[in-house]
């Protein structure tokens, strides 16, 4: 026997009559009722759009099934003269009246189709900007450009101020195009604009964020396309109507999500026909929901400072391969923000080894005569370097300590692999060290990595060129990293 409906009665098994309160259940058959038709927890849908709002209940057997059992318990308490005059009476329903209206389908699909599109449309983008970045720092181009002077504050903004650059001539006409093209034609285009240009700047530090994990570029646009895609799926499964704000702000902290659920509201308020307005920014477009456009841009703006200050972190404490990892706690340093004390002219050594010995083993010391009277440039004081390998450890740097003196011209002599260009790659940041430390007119390699740096000069062994600049622009770029000016740069260039 196939179930149709069913009418459900709160009532005593035993009871012969209906009471004079009584209350039952309607079950309509699941074909009919389904909780995307039936929406019995709103007041209102949540895309209101222009037009007489046809319920379900009209067009199902659920009012005739209502009115026909309203009517068998009334009648159960009449008399007989009454109840019979009672089931006379014929019920009938009519709309209400609704003015002109201009019928739009379309918006309703924005709101799930336009976060997907914007999301795949910047994919390429987000991993392109991933990959330079890790590729900068594989190719060690980015300490070579320390070593020559350039600030690590200065390397961020240049990389922030190209992508954005990069990605605000397509979001000035994303916004022409939705505001002009009538999809969004009630919004005011400006807080279409802000909303996609913070969108793009919490996707750039997104991206900067995702590149300080990888140290293989290949790896980096290989993941930085699939997280960002993924950082876009979460928010497929929420509501802004129906999920907690807390919930739907910790959603908001992968850009994606934020981007689909603001989408959303400018969906619903233009499929009220008002749009999203200045003085809307802090209004839900929905009775049922607390979510608001201010809260998305608020959400944003917080992941562009939260993944800036991610990366800030993490490439200051693991690095990578290349560079000097800082202590954890290096941010309540008040030498990462005053800087150092300018150290005081030294002479002599605390220590006797100022000779080295190259063997096949590594680089070592041997001890030498002292030379109280001149100031030292550099002072290496039991270094050590072992690098670990698939088949073990190899000792490079075997406990060096040296001192090299201001005014005289020391040589580092030995065969392949004696730990010359380690040295030299630990005194310019390159490399930690495993043990020991080194100085450079008294800033500490380890402590103070810029100072030493501010004093120093390197030609390395491995390319340190770009690929897409000329051997004009290279020159002009190294000149003025060192301080030089453009003129200065264009003279030298001419020669």
């Amino acid at each position: 026997m196939q179930h149709s409906n069913s009418i459900l009665f709160d009532i005593d098994r035993d009871a012969t009559e209906f009471p004079p309160e009584t209350s039952y259940r309607i079950r309509l058959h699941h074909e009919i009722v389904s909780s995307e038709t039936w929406n019995t927890r709103r007041i209102y849908p949540s895309f209101q759009i222009p037009g007489p709002r046809t319920s379900n209940e009209y067009k199902t057997r659920f009012l005739l099934l209502q009115n026909t059992v309203d009517k068998l318990i009334s009648g159960s308490h009449l008399d007989l003269f009454t109840a019979i005059t009672f089931a006379t009476i014929e019920t009938e329903v009519q709309q209400y009246p609704y003015p002109a209206y201009l019928q739009d389908d379309f918006i309703t699909t924005i709101e799930f189709l336009l976060p997907f599109v914007l999301c795949i449309a910047f994919i390429y983008s987000a991993g392109t900007i991933t990959k330079e970045i890790v590729l900068e720092k594989q190719l060690r181009l980015k300490e070579s450009m320390k070593m020559m002077g350039l600030d690590n504050w200065i390397h961020w903004l240049a990389w922030f101020l190209k992508s954005l650059i990069f990605l605000l001539i397509p979001i000035v006409l994303i916004t022409i195009l939705f505001t002009v093209g009538n999809l969004f034609q009630y919004s005011n285009i400006f807080t279409l604009f802000v909303f996609l240009l913070l969108w793009v700047l919490a996707g750039i530090t997104w991206s900067f964020a995702i590149s300080v994990i990888f140290t293989n570029a290949r790896l980096g646009l290989i993941f930085g396309m699939v997280l960002w895609y993924v950082s876009y799926v979460p928010a497929g499964f929420f509501d802004v109507d129906d999920t907690p704000v807390p919930a739907l702000f910790l959603l908001c902290l992968m850009p994606n999500c934020a981007l689909t659920f603001g989408v959303s509201i400018f969906a619903r308020f233009e499929s009220k026909g008002v749009g999203v307005q200045w003085s809307s920014l802090w209004e839900s477009p929905s009775v049922d929901g607390s979510f608001t456009l201010a809260y998305a841009l608020i959400m944003l703006a917080v992941d562009a400072v939260f993944f800036f200050l991610f990366t800030w972190y993490i490439e200051g404490v693991f690095p990578g391969k290349y560079g000097i990892p800082k202590p954890f706690y290096f941010p309540f340093q008040p030498s990462y923000w005053c800087g150092m004390k300018p150290p005081a002219p030294t002479g002599g050594s605390v220590t006797p080894d100022n000779t080295m010995e190259m063997n096949r083993t590594g680089m070592t010391s041997n001890d030498h005569e002292e030379e109280p009277n001149l100031e030292k440039g550099i002072s290496i004081k039991n270094m050590t370097k072992v690098y670990k390998s698939a088949v073990g450890k190899k000792m490079a740097v075997d406990d060096l300590s040296l001192n090299m003196y201001k005014g005289q011209i020391t040589a580092l002599l030995g065969h392949n692999g004696a730990g010359k260009t380690t040295t030299m790659s630990i005194l310019t940041g390159l490399f930690p060290p495993t043990r020991g430390t080194a100085s450079v007119n008294g800033h500490d390699i380890i402590t103070d990595i810029e100072g030493v740096r501010s004093s120093l000069g390197l030609c390395p062994q491995h390319n340190v060129l770009f690929d897409r600049l000329t051997v004009k622009e290279h020159l002009d770029f190294f000149i003025q990293l060192k301080g030089g000016s453009g003129k200065a740069a264009a003279k030298e260039v001419s020669r």
